[in-house]
């Protein structure tokens, strides 16, 4: 950890209402097992199965819109609460678990999620990041939704042809692509 950085789990975004969501839905966590009686007002928006404790299960974001809930990062992680940075080479970036800064240095101490993970919850006044800078990871759960419109007079290839040769070796694809406009 950094000996200048200004680390304190009260620290948050200095102005959070200018804080636009990042486009992932996350996961959450149900206080019963038993889904069939599952009221949604009772899920606990959180990043990933990390967050829920040993008696609470984890719901992914799939799920979750299936009890027509949505969770975004201002859900989770305490939001407008700041989370761990990661310094490598001289740049920062958002970090919440070792693995989001393998060639870096945390910022701030670790702390310990409900179910005994590591992680950095708690951020550098300095830094300012919250749960919408994280990346969206299907691994953990997430959904990453497109605003509509984005995909608006994109070129879409129209195969004329192809071929295909493989061995034990290697392979080989050739084909001819030929652009069309949606």
């Amino acid at each position: 950890p950094s000996t200048n950085a200004m680390c304190d789990k009260t620290n948050t975004i200095s102005d959070p209402d200018t804080i636009t969501p990042n486009s992932c839905l996350y996961g959450a966590c149900s206080p019963t097992s038993n889904l069939a009686t599952l009221n949604p007002l009772n899920l606990r928006c959180v990043h990933d199965e990390t967050f829920c404790s040993a008696t609470e299960r984890y719901l992914d974001a799939t799920a979750v819109l299936g009890y027509e809930r949505t969770c975004t990062c201002k859900d989770i992680l305490d939001f407008p609460s700041l989370i761990g940075g990661c310094v490598t080479n001289g740049n920062a970036s958002p970090m919440l678990f070792d693995s989001d800064c393998p060639f870096g240095e945390p910022v701030c101490l670790p702390d310990f999620s409900p179910s005994g993970a590591i992680v950095y919850t708690t951020g550098d006044s300095d830094l300012e990041y919250s749960a919408c800078d994280l990346r969206c990871y299907h691994e953990n759960g997430h959904l990453h939704t497109v605003p509509e419109g984005t995909y608006k007079q994109c070129a879409v290839p129209a195969f004329e042809w192809a071929v295909a040769s493989s061995s034990p070796n290697g392979s080989f694809t050739a084909q001819s692509v030929v652009s069309t406009v949606v």
